[in-house]
Order: structure tokens, then sequence, then C-alpha cells
């Protein structure tokens, strides 16, 4: 318990967004994507689900690209692979990082080069299976500082 108040604390000390007011406790926290020399990017977070129940991240959307997608990355052999998931379980209680190397949002078919200082709104749907709920954030572009993976390109 006092690891949850402790984690619930930092969460509300920093620039961090509630699901709703009256509505589940669910937390997103560091958000950030990086400036883009390509057709696609990305969206990073931490995401407290502080409900008794599981929540899942099911969908995402923006109007800066054609296209987004939860996707994670998977070891192929000495291979790191994008993959398309689903959705992304918030466990009870816990902290899901989607971060570079891992769980993370993808936007494809940018309609232009995210560049550094650039700010953008991002759309995300969660779900527990028995209700919904959608919660738009302010995404911030930052300058692009290697992948933070951890396999050689």
């Amino acid at each position: 318990m006092k690891l949850i108040l402790i984690i619930i604390s930092f969460f509300l000390t920093f620039n961090t967004v509630q699901a709703q007011i009256d509505g589940p406790m669910v937390f997103v926290d560091q958000i950030k994507s990086r400036e883009t020399k390509g057709k696609n990017g990305a969206v990073f977070m931490n995401i407290l689900n502080n409900e008794g129940d599981e929540w899942n991240l099911i969908s995402a959307s923006t109007d800066i690209c054609d296209h987004v997608e939860l996707h994670t990355h998977i070891q192929e052999g000495d291979v790191f692979r994008m993959r398309s998931v689903k959705e992304i379980s918030l466990n009870p209680g816990t902290v899901t990082e989607l971060k570079p190397g891992g769980l993370h949002v993808m936007l494809i078919g940018l309609k232009k080069e995210l560049k550094a200082g650039d700010e953008f709104q991002l759309i995300l749907k969660f779900s527990n299976g028995k209700q919904t709920f959608m919660l738009d954030i302010s995404v911030p572009v930052q300058k692009l500082k290697g992948c933070g993976c951890s396999h050689k390109h």
C-alpha cells in the first residue's frame, strides 16, 4: 500500500493527466514523442492503473498521421521487430511503461515531420471489458537522442 501511495504522489507531482474527475483512476505521465526524419513516429508514456480491475489501452488516434497502432518489440534471433498488439494490459495498482524498445504507440504515415518543440493531441481509449473511456492528451516532441534501445543497429 505504501508503494502505491508513493507512486500516486509521484504522478500527482508532475505533468499528469487523469482519465476523468469522477471516472476510473487511470493516470498518464511522462508523455513524449521524438522528432522524426521519416513517415513514422512513436509516443511513449507511463500509465498508472490505480483501480482494482485490469484496464486495457485499446486504441489511440490523432489527426497528424494516417494510422495509429499499439506496438511492442519482439526478438527473433538477433533481430528486434515491432509488432502490432490488440491492446496493452494495465494491471491493477501498477505502472505500465511505454518506452523505446518496448510497448509504444506507433504513428504511421505522418503528414509532416515531427520537430523538437512541436506538440500534438492524442486520444487514448481505455476499456475494462464493462466500460470504456477516452483521454485527450497533449504530446510534446523532444529532440532525438539515440533510439533508446539496447540492440545494435
